[in-house]
């Protein structure tokens, strides 16, 4: 039975303990969508190692986008990721749970000192970017991720 992206990020923001709110799920249903990835239960594209994981690709100097065994080991290394602390400004917006806009803001220009994601809305502005998630949520929000 496949798990969709929908109910794989309800189950990460539970893991964070942020609001389960609509703009959270917006804000990381178009994170998902641009990162664009395949990567078993990792559609963030993540690169903490965590459990059984093999890589799904490598890039810059010796990094990975890990391909996990199963759901919970998927949401807990993206949760982790998100508990750096050079992915604070990212956890803070889920933590107040109000603007996928301002989530986005943070996420394609990072404040000084923190790290770039690596997601960019695939040539549009975030608010053309975010439209475009709304127009198409229930191809994109109930899609199977990878791996189920």
């Amino acid at each position: 039975m496949s798990y969709s992206l929908h109910l794989w990020l309800r189950d990460l923001l539970a893991e964070l303990q942020v609001p389960g709110s609509s703009q959270n799920a917006r804000a990381l249903v178009a994170q998902a969508q641009a990162e664009g990835g395949n990567a078993h239960w990792n559609p963030l594209n993540t690169t903490v190692k965590y459990g059984a994981c093999w890589p799904y690709n490598t890039f810059g100097d010796g990094f990975h986008v890990w391909n996990y065994a199963n759901r919970l080991d998927g949401i807990k290394a993206t949760a982790q990721t998100f508990r750096q602390t050079n992915f604070s400004h990212l956890l803070s917006q889920l933590q107040r749970g109000d603007s996928a806009t301002r989530f986005w803001e943070v996420l394609v220009t990072p404040p000084p000192g923190k790290a770039k994601w690596g997601t960019t809305p695939p040539g549009l502005s975030i608010a053309d970017w975010l439209a475009s998630v709304d127009r198409h949520w229930y191809d994109y929000a109930l899609r199977p991720i990878a791996g189920s």
